[in-house]
């Protein structure tokens, strides 16, 4: 009798252990395509970071690297996916903005940079509601939700190889 009454009792926590996961990985939030829209937006934050260094001509014109790796990232085939506004004008504005890099027209460089950062910044992933505010207190989103959830199911796994593999939880 003791031996069931321990694989029961094992078998239990193990399932208790693998169903707090569950509220885990539903808290977790993620956007389809969200990533494309970080990338690119990086990419245009490093090229007016650059360009508003007070350098010389130099300077400004590495800034053509992030455009020209922003344009192959709004060219790939998840950024439609993503974006809600029209695609080929935002591509159009980069290719603005590379050319008035090459020209050394920084003003209007930072202008047309500056108009493509607000139009990622209110983009949401189409098909998603629009976001709200975060909370004050992020609830099972925050930077200890992926090691909670992993903590759980690391804990949950073993349990159930200890239950499976050894057959019973101690020898006594």
């Amino acid at each position: 009798m003791k031996p069931k009454l321990r694989q029961m009792c094992c078998l239990v926590l193990a399932a208790s252990l693998l169903l707090q996961a569950v509220p885990a990985t539903m808290a977790q939030t993620g956007q389809a395509g969200g990533g494309v829209l970080i990338a690119v937006r990086n990419e245009l934050l490093e090229a007016r970071r650059l360009l508003l260094e007070e350098s010389g001509g130099k300077t400004a014109q590495q800034a053509i690297a992030p455009l020209d790796r922003a344009k192959k990232l709004a060219g790939g085939g998840e950024f439609p996916k993503a974006f809600s506004g029209k695609v080929d004008a935002f591509r159009r504005d980069l290719d603005k903005a590379r050319l008035k890099v090459l020209w050394n027209d920084r003003d209007e460089a930072l202008a047309i940079i500056d108009r493509l950062l607000s139009l990622l910044d209110v983009s949401p992933v189409k098909g998603a509601p629009v976001p709200t505010p975060p909370p004050s207190n992020p609830a099972g989103n925050g930077p200890g939700a992926g090691v909670m959830l992993g903590a759980t199911l690391l804990a949950g796994l073993g349990a159930i190889i200890l239950l499976f593999f050894t057959g019973q939880v101690s020898h006594r």
